[in-house]
Formats: structure tokens, C-alpha cells, sequence
């Protein structure tokens, strides 16, 4: 029977398995990473809550503050060799699986401590030619989470310091590659992310099942070893990578209930921010009109929103609506001959700026002597097209003048 860690550091005998995190701040990773806790029934001791990060930024060497408020919180066990610990980062972990299926993983390593494993060495490539060899890639310790029994990890703590802008991932290599505390705890490393997934420079090795989504939720498996990991980390430069897994993980995502992980009350946020929607249609594509309609229902207000459409399919899209597309520029096309058009009515829709992408052009009415020119974009000039209107294009001087032609017959 294990220990449960409360916020007075009481202890109580409740749990098989005690998991440990650092977190300063109640970010969205961290809120992602105790909501998946409490979905598999992880009992989790936050360290570090509130207080001020000395560990670095995290894009260099650092992180060896991690390390000793882990020491600190461990040294009421140092002399427990049965109480299994897990330690995870928080703010880009999940959990996937349940508590047992941890601690039966964990002893089938018939290991003292077993840490995750990735696919690059950092911080110090030197120690490259150091690590033993693996069949697959995962092969090199990363310190963002790993399982060991209370008093051998503690010991191994305790047997060097660390300054807190020190790298706990080098801290812990070396360890690590000390071979006499290797043998000594029966140290391992979890090449086929047994327990651990580590996510940097393994995303094409990681497939989302969501074959029984409804019933058992989304699962994770990695291709490549063929395990499902229980503990999802997206390590180095993979946050926007956890960030999209973990919309499905966890139960996070079913396809009749869509988001089960989103606040059920919208946010009270006034006025609503402006949001822009690009929508990239590269190819034909069925149903438009449908998804159109869909984005037209849309609860958001509409004046706090931006729509950007790209459309490939320009000529089929002129053709289905009787639109003509028209350049008029000095070297090729200048002008146009008077003539009448056909149509009951002509509309003439400006799709570039006079005096800045062209000079000239427009439209004269000859019965009329009448011209219409420098017309803004998106300006629409609407005029009979038979008979009455007898007119011309006139000449464009420089550039290339840009307009949309459309025959009404109502």
C-alpha cells in the first residue's frame, strides 16, 4: 500500500503509486495535466506552486530546480524502499492510462528506476557514444518523467547537488551513465515507450485510434514498438504537437459529445474578441454550400469575425455563376470597342485601385458622353446592357486594371 501527499504534506496510506509534478503557475497545460490525473486517478503532489521559477527559461540549460525542491519533498522517504514514485513534467504531460497499468509496467522492468526515453541527446552530444545500444531510436534519457521507489531515488538525489539554473536532464544523464549507480538501482530506460512516450522527433511514429473513441476513448500507439504508452510527453519543440494529440486524448474528445473536455458554459468575455476564419478550398470540393450555411449559423457575432475564403477553382466558380473575369492592360488588351451587351443588365465589380495597381481605363457611355472611372474596389457600377447604353472601355495607360463582369437576365 502507498502513500497519498496532501497539501500539508500529511500522509496517508490510500494510493500504490504517489506521482510528483513541479508547476509555479495554474497554466492551461497544467489545468490539460490534473484534469487527465483525476480521470485515471493519478493522487498528485504539485511542488513549486506560486512560487518564484529559479530553473532558467527552459529553451536552454536549466531546470535543476525541478530537481531540488523533488529532493526536499522525497527526504520524509529516503528510507522507504516499497513506496513506488512516479515524477512527470506538468505543463506538456498527459496521462493516458490507469495508475495500475503504471506499476505493472514499472515491475515488469524488474528495475529500481526507470526513465523515459527519446530520440535526440540533450543537452551534451558529447555523451553520445556513452548510452547503450537499442533496436529502436529511443535510446537517450529524457528527464521529464521516470518511476522508481522512494529511497533509491532519493538516494540517487542525494548522492551530488545541483544548482537551480543547472540542466536536470544532464543531471540526471550522468547519473545515468555512471555504470556502478546503473547496476546499483538496476537503472533502465524506456526504449519502447512502455511507460513513457516522449513526442520530439517521434510525431510520424505516433498514431490516434479512434476506433472505440465512444466506448474506451481515443488511444495512443506508437507504430514503430508497438506499445501504447501511459504517459504522453511533448518534450522540447512538440508543445503544438501535445497540444493537438491531446484534444482526443484522454477523453477529451468522443465523436457523438465532439469536445467532453470543453467548459460546458461559454467564457463571459465582452465584447467577444475578433476572431479570423481562413477557409482554403485548393481543390473541387462537394457540399460547399452546406458548409457555407454551417458558417453562416455560427453563434459568434458576425461583426466580430473575419472571413478569408481561397478559392483554386476560379473559372468553374465564373462559370456556375455567369461571371466574366476581364485584364485590361497597354501591351495586350488597353480598351474595348463600343458595342452593346446582350444581357438585360451588365454589372462591372472592381477588383483593383486606380493610381496605384493601374492609370486609365473605364467605362464610357457614348449616347451619353458619360464616363465612370476610378471606381474603388469591391464598387460595383450596375447599367442596362441593351440597346440604351451603347458604351465603351476606355484605354488603360499603365499596369494592369482588374474587373468582374456579370449579365443579369432576371
Amino acid at each position: 500500500m502507498g502513500l497519498v501527499w496532501e497539501s500539508s504534506l500529511k500522509i496517508s496510506y490510500l494510493a500504490d503509486l504517489i506521482t510528483f509534478t513541479v508547476a509555479t503557475d495554474e497554466t492551461d497545460g497544467y489545468l490539460r495535466y490534473i484534469r487527465s490525473a483525476h480521470l485515471y486517478g493519478y493522487h498528485v503532489k504539485t511542488l513549486g506552486m506560486n512560487e518564484k521559477w529559479k530553473g532558467g527559461d527552459m529553451y536552454h540549460r536549466g531546470g535543476g530546480h525541478k530537481v531540488n525542491l523533488f529532493r526536499s519533498a522525497l527526504k520524509p522517504l529516503k528510507g522507504n524502499r516499497d513506496i513506488v514514485i512516479l515524477f512527470t513534467d506538468s505543463y506538456d504531460v498527459v496521462f493516458l492510462g490507469l495508475p495500475d497499468q503504471v506499476l505493472e509496467k514499472f515491475k515488469a522492468f524488474d528495475s529500481r528506476i526507470v526513465f523515459s526515453a527519446e530520440i535526440t541527446l540533450w543537452p551534451d552530444r558529447s555523451l553520445f557514444s556513452e548510452f547503450p545500444a537499442t533496436e529502436n531510436p529511443y535510446k537517450y534519457l529524457n528527464s521529464g518523467a521516470f518511476i522508481g521507489y522512494a529511497g533509491d531515488l532519493y538516494e540517487i538525489l542525494d548522492s551530488r547537488p545541483i544548482k537551480n539554473d543547472d540542466d536536470d536532464q544532464l543531471y540526471y544523464t550522468q547519473i545515468f551513465l555512471n555504470k556502478t549507480l546503473r547496476e546499483k538501482y538496476r537503472m533502465r530506460l524506456d526504449t519502447k515507450g512502455s511507460i513513457f512516450q516522449n513526442m520530439y522527433g517521434a510525431t510520424q511514429d505516433l498514431k490516434l485510434n479512434m476506433d472505440n473513441a465512444k466506448e474506451e476513448g481515443t488511444t495512443l500507439e506508437n507504430v514503430l514498438t508497438g506499445e501504447q504508452p501511459l504517459v504522453l510527453h511533448g518534450n522540447g519543440l512538440s508543445k503544438l504537437a501535445i497540444n493537438s494529440f491531446a484534444n482526443y486524448l484522454a477523453r477529451s474528445w468522443d465523436p457523438i459529445n465532439g469536445c467532453t473536455a470543453c467548459p460546458k458554459e461559454p467564457l463571459d468575455v465582452t465584447p467577444p474578441p475578433i476572431v479570423m476564419l481562413s477557409i482554403f478550398i485548393p481543390w473541387n470540393t462537394p457540399f460547399l454550400e452546406e458548409f457555407f450555411e454551417r458558417i453562416q449559423n455560427l453563434t459568434y457575432p458576425k461583426n466580430r469575425m473575419i472571413l478569408f475564403v481561397y478559392n483554386n477553382k476560379i473559372e468553374f466558380f465564373l462559370c456556375i455563376n455567369r461571371f466574366e473575369y476581364h485584364s485590361y492592360k497597354p501591351d495586350e488588351q488597353p480598351s474595348l470597342r463600343p458595342h452593346h451587351d446582350s444581357s438585360t443588365y451588365t454589372i462591372n465589380l472592381a477588383l483593383n485601385k486606380p493610381g496605384v495597381d493601374y492609370t486609365g481605363g473605364g467605362c464610357r457611355f457614348i449616347r451619353y458622353n458619360c464616363s465612370v472611372t476610378n471606381t474603388r474596389v469591391g464598387w460595383l457600377l450596375m447599367h442596362p446592357g441593351r440597346l440604351t447604353h451603347y458604351h465603351e472601355g476606355l484605354k488603360v495607360t499603365s499596369g494592369t486594371r482588374y474587373i468582374v463582369i456579370s449579365f443579369v437576365d432576371p
